[in-house]
C-alpha cells in the first residue's frame, strides 16, 4: 500500500475502535460547557462535579506538587481556577483517552511500559513548555500522554502487521524506528492512526496536530511548536527512562524542532532528572493501570 492509500485504511481502522469504545458522555459535557465562552464558573463546577471520580481527580491534580500547588485547594471552583479552563478541559479529554484503552488487553505491548513512557513524555512535555514559558504547560502535558495512543489501536486493530513493525524497528531502532517499519508494512503509521482518532473523538486541532506529527514536526505547518514539543518531549522520555542521562541514548532531536519550541538542547540537563523526580508521583495522580 501507499501512502496515498493510507487514509481510507486509517479511517476504517480507527472507525473500527470508535465503534467499540467512546468517550464517556460526562467528559463530552464538560468539554462543551468548557468550550463556550458564556458560561458561568458555577455551570463548570456543576458539571465536573456531576463525575464524582473526575471531580476527586481535578481535586488531586491541583493539590499536587508537580503542578505547583502553593497553598490548599479544598473547592473545585478553586481548583478550576487555579489550573485554567482549557486545562481542565483537555485534562478531561487526556484522562478519558487513556482510560479508554487502559484495559485493553495485548499480547503486543507492556501496558507498563507504554504507559510508563506516555507519563514521562507528558512531564517532559510540560517542562519543557514552562522552559518556553507558555501558559499552555497542562495542554502539552495531555499531548505527550496520548502522543502514542495510535500504538494501542494498531496493536488490538492489526495485531500481525503491528508485529512484523515491532520486530523490524527492534532490529536497528536508531535507523529504522518503529513509525518508519510501520509505513514499510503498512503504509502509514502510529501517529496517523492517533491522529485520525483524536479528529474522531473531536480533540483540539493542537493536540491533534502533536500526536500526528510528533515524529516530524517540520510538517505541522502553523502548530510546529505544539508538534516539536513533543517531539522533543518523546527524546527526553527515552533518556529518562534509562539509568544514564546520556542524549545519545534517546532518539535524535530534529534541529526543526528546537528553533521551532525557542528552545536549546541546555534544557535536557534540567527537564530529564525532574521528570525522573516525579515519574512516581504523577502516575498515583493519574491512577492508570500500569500493570503487565
Amino acid at each position: 500500500m501507499t501512502r496515498a492509500d493510507a487514509p481510507a485504511v486509517v479511517a476504517e481502522l480507527v472507525a473500527d475502535v470508535t465503534k467499540l469504545t467512546s468517550l464517556p458522555s460526562v467528559v463530552m459535557r464538560i468539554v462543551a460547557v468548557l468550550d463556550d465562552p458564556r458560561a458561568t464558573s458555577q455551570q463548570i463546577v456543576d458539571v465536573v462535579q456531576h463525575d464524582a471520580a473526575f471531580a476527586a481527580h481535578i481535586l488531586r491534580v491541583a493539590n499536587s506538587a508537580f503542578f505547583g500547588a502553593s497553598q490548599r485547594v479544598d473547592s473545585l471552583s478553586k481548583a478550576i481556577t487555579v489550573l485554567g479552563t482549557v486545562q481542565v478541559r483537555d485534562m478531561a479529554l487526556g484522562l478519558a483517552v487513556a482510560q479508554t484503552f487502559q484495559g485493553v488487553p495485548n499480547s503486543l505491548l507492556s501496558m507498563r511500559t507504554f504507559w510508563n513512557h506516555s507519563i514521562l513524555c507528558a512531564i517532559c512535555a510540560r517542562l519543557l513548555a514552562k522552559e518556553a514559558h507558555d501558559p499552555r504547560a497542562e495542554v502539552a502535558f495531555v499531548s505527550g500522554l496520548l502522543h502514542d495512543v495510535g500504538k494501542l489501536v494498531l496493536a488490538t486493530r492489526a495485531p500481525d502487521a503491528s508485529r512484523l513493525a515491532l520486530t523490524a524497528a527492534s532490529a536497528d531502532p536508531v535507523h529504522r524506528p518503529l513509525f518508519v517499519c510501520e509505513r514499510e508494512v503498512l503504509g502509514f503509521d502510529h501517529a496517523d492512526v492517533g491522529a485520525e482518532l483524536a479528529r474522531r473523538w473531536q480533540l483540539p486541532g493542537n493536540l491533534v496536530a502533536a500526536i500526528e506529527f510528533h515524529h516530524e514536526p517540520a510538517r505541522a505547518g502553523k502548530l510546529a511548536y505544539d508538534a516539536s514539543l513533543v517531539h522533543i518531549a518523546n527524546a527526553l522520555a527515552h533518556v529518562a527512562e534509562r539509568d544514564g542521562g546520556d542524549v545519545p541514548a534517546a532518539p535524535a532531536v530534529d534541529p526543526f524542532a528546537w528553533r521551532a519550541a525557542g528552545l536549546s538542547d541546555a534544557v535536557i540537563a534540567r527537564v530529564v532528572p525532574v521528570a525522573r523526580a516525579a515519574v512516581t508521583e504523577v502516575k498515583q495522580l493519574f491512577n492508570l493501570v500500569l500493570a503487565r
